[in-house]
């Protein structure tokens, strides 16, 4: 059936998915840099306030806490194309995006409970800012890589890719969290509890050393994760590929 279907999409006029696309180099390494980046602040945006309300903050420190990393995400991508409109290579841009978003995710295993905001502190502003950055490059030199005609087909892979890429992410975080408690507390309904911030007054000291535990593995599978992607999305973005086909757009850097 796959063979078939990729059949009709190379003698369609009017494919939903135009093979020359998918085989275009550089506008796969940007459409992977979305999807790396996305790996990497996703999981931390929805599970660490959890564990940081689990770790004694309350909700409002905890929400203060991760500013910190949401606060980069709305100010970096002006900062970005700002930057690219001086003459910044874009290349270079999302290279640093990706080395940040990679050094975040490596530097959040040392998460503990003690001392839980200085410790998140500066991995979260690393992370940050690299999604930020990221956020005002690769959608338009992705684009500015496909011709006039297939903008609409491309703009729609990236956010395909994108939101399955949220959905993989936070469903595999979760997966791993919620196992590795229940290997560690040998109890799945006890795990799922503790995964979702509920520890019991009599075992919180013992429960809280087992979710740092799990976080702390989880994260690094996150971390060793990001830095792989991000050799793979140098490899494409950096080789032999079609060069620009658009360039009314200023902003998309070189």
């Amino acid at each position: 059936m796959l063979y078939g279907s990729n059949l009709v999409r190379l003698r369609s006029a009017a494919p939903v998915l135009a093979p020359a696309l998918v085989t275009n180099r550089r506008f796969l390494g940007w459409s992977l840099a979305t999807l790396t980046t996305s790996i990497g602040f996703l999981g931390v945006l929805v599970f660490l306030p959890t564990y940081l309300q689990a770790a004694d903050l309350s909700p409002a420190a905890a929400g203060v806490t991760m500013l910190l990393l949401t606060g980069p995400v709305l100010l970096m991508p002006m900062a970005a194309v700002a930057l690219v409109n001086k003459g910044a290579p874009a290349r270079l841009l999302i290279v640093i995006a990706l080395l940040l978003v990679v050094a975040g995710n490596l530097w959040l295993v040392t998460l503990s409970a003690r001392d839980t905001v200085v410790t998140v502190a500066a991995p979260l502003v690393l992370i940050g800012v690299g999604m930020g950055g990221s956020f005002g490059l690769t959608d338009g030199q992705a684009m500015a890589l496909v011709d006039a005609d297939d903008v609409g087909m491309a703009a729609g892979f990236l956010n395909t890719l994108r939101g399955a890429a949220e959905a993989l992410v936070i469903a595999a975080y979760s997966a791993s969290l919620t196992g590795l408690l229940s290997a560690r507390r040998d109890d799945a309904a006890r795990a799922a509890e503790v995964g979702a911030g509920r520890l019991s007054g009599t075992e919180h000291i013992v429960e809280l050393d087992a979710f740092t535990w799990s976080w702390r593995l989880t994260q690094l599978g996150v971390g060793l994760c990001c830095p792989v992607l991000s050799a793979a999305v140098i490899v494409l973005i950096h080789g032999r590929g079609p060069v620009s086909r658009r360039t009314s757009h200023p902003a998309q850097g070189r």
